[in-house]
């Protein structure tokens, strides 16, 4: 096999990774369904977080996670 032929090879087992990432990760809600993935709240906003939730406003915590992934 010649270093032209394992070239092509990566590039294309490249391109398809990235294409088949886009896909799922580009999709609504895609980081925040993948835990692998999914971006989390700084430490700093976790302890506000924790507090929004003990006074019933779990909802807005949702809403901002979700508006980060």
């Amino acid at each position: 096999m010649s270093a032209k032929d394992v070239s092509s090879g990566l590039k294309a087992a490249l391109k398809k990774g990235i294409t088949s990432a886009v896909r799922v990760l580009g999709a609504t809600n895609g980081f925040y369904h993948n835990k692998r993935f999914r971006i989390q709240m700084p430490d700093e906003l976790r302890k506000v977080a924790k507090t929004l939730n003990k006074f019933g406003k779990q909802k807005y915590v949702r809403r901002f996670s979700l508006a980060m992934n």
